[in-house]
């Protein structure tokens, strides 16, 4: 109690570096409705996802814990299908209709 109360520190620097954006991330998804971080909206935090993406041998179990109970996306090309899964729900929110017309120009 003592510690507690002169502030000691009981995570390392970079443990608490990491839960910062890690709070940054979950913060982005409720707004953004989506694990995704669009490099143009946050390029920062973006870089931290892919971070921990590329260096997911280096989390601790609890961190990789945290990240999958908001749908982190380990793999690229699910990553990929995010997106366009984003774009979709957004083009049937816009028209009202799940479905794509064939002749629109559409990256979906």
């Amino acid at each position: 109690e003592l510690l507690n109360k002169a502030g000691f520190l009981w995570q390392s620097e970079e443990s608490a570096k990491w839960m910062v954006r890690y709070e940054q991330w979950k913060e982005y998804y409720w707004e953004h409705k989506t694990p995704h971080v669009d490099p143009s909206k946050n390029l920062p935090l973006s870089r931290w996802v892919t971070y921990q993406r590329r260096n997911c041998d280096k989390l601790s179990t609890m961190q990789v814990e945290q990240l999958n109970n908001f749908g982190f996306i380990w793999k690229s090309e699910d990553k990929a299908w995010m997106i366009r899964f984003e774009q979709w729900k957004e083009y049937s929110k816009e028209h009202k209709t799940p479905h794509v017309s064939r002749g629109k120009n559409l990256p979906l």
